[in-house]
């Protein structure tokens, strides 16, 4: 058995689903839950339900097990963790997390008796290489669902020469976000993003997708350009729908404009994204797909 703890906003749950569709082909018993979200009660919820149909494979013995996981991962004395750790890991429940992944081996998932929890966001396509046409089709986005705000702008951004930006502030600006984001991507990363389309994009129209609107209003200096701003909390996953649908995309170290920049079916895309996106446990997994262009964030 294997359970895949579902956490952290739309992006992440995004990465960690994913995962468990490339995990179907070698296993089939695989169980996710969202214990941690509700109890933490991060970002807008469990977002695949409403956005992609996508229902939780869960029971009230994993949430059970899943409420003493937290308890323990929040314990302040870490001698005592390890001694819980060990003794669960005796009664046949195992753990893995994300730098651990070249060490998998999926035939001990199949053992009798094992339960293998997973731990981390797993933040590549690496982790669902195999997979990737069923993904797309499995994060399909449901029309019927926009606004009818979105829904208007939907057809401006497909009768244009589409550009999307997206720029994450808010939390990012904290320090304590500098060792797993590389901090907020700098206006001198968008300024050469843009340059860059500008190059290679005959007639660019920018969109602008951000939780500080405010601020991209007073520092985004170009022509042919939109705000867009009324998808908040629960209706965000529309400006995913939205950056998805552009013809190109600039992207932030956020795994919700990484999702919008993937799920684009342009072939001809180019998206652009940070250079120090996220930084992962090992050199040989990289979060940008080799086919997108880096850059650094800038200081």
């Amino acid at each position: 058995m294997i359970i895949i703890p579902i956490s952290g906003g739309l992006g992440n749950q995004l990465f960690q689903y994913a995962f468990c569709i490339e995990l179907e082909n070698y296993i089939s018993k695989i169980y996710t839950t969202d214990y941690f979200i509700k109890r933490d009660y991060a970002h807008n919820g469990y977002e695949l339900k409403d956005v992609f149909n996508i229902h939780l494979r869960t029971n009230f013995c994993i949430d059970l097990l899943m409420r003493l996981i937290r308890k323990m991962l929040i314990f302040k004395h870490w001698y005592i963790v390890k001694i819980m750790f060990f003794l669960l890991k005796l009664t046949g429940v195992h753990f893995y997390e994300e730098n651990e992944r070249f060490k998998l081996d999926f035939t001990v998932f199949a053992k009798r008796g094992r339960i293998n929890i997973l731990l981390g966001y797993w933040q590549s396509e690496y982790f669902f290489e195999k997979s990737m046409d069923k993904v797309r089709t499995v994060f399909c986005f449901n029309p019927t669902l926009l606004s009818l705000k979105t829904q208007e702008a939907l057809y401006r951004i497909t009768h244009t020469q589409s550009v999307s930006i997206h720029i994450r502030r808010g939390d990012y600006l904290n320090e304590k976000h500098k060792n797993t984001t590389g901090s907020v991507c700098t206006l001198k990363y968008y300024n050469l993003a843009i340059d860059l389309i500008t190059d290679k994009v005959v007639n660019p129209f920018f969109y602008v997708f951000s939780d500080d609107i405010q601020w991209c209003k007073e520092n985004i200096n170009i022509p042919n350009v939109e705000f867009i701003s009324w998808n908040n909390k629960e209706d965000s996953w529309q400006d995913m729908f939205l950056m998805s649908a552009c013809q190109h995309n600039i992207i932030a170290n956020s795994s919700f404009s990484w999702w919008g920049a993937w799920l684009n079916r342009n072939k001809d895309k180019i998206v652009i994204a940070p250079a120090g996106y996220i930084y992962l446990y090992n050199e040989n997994i990289h979060t940008v797909p080799s086919n997108w262009i880096k850059l650094e964030i800038g200081k």
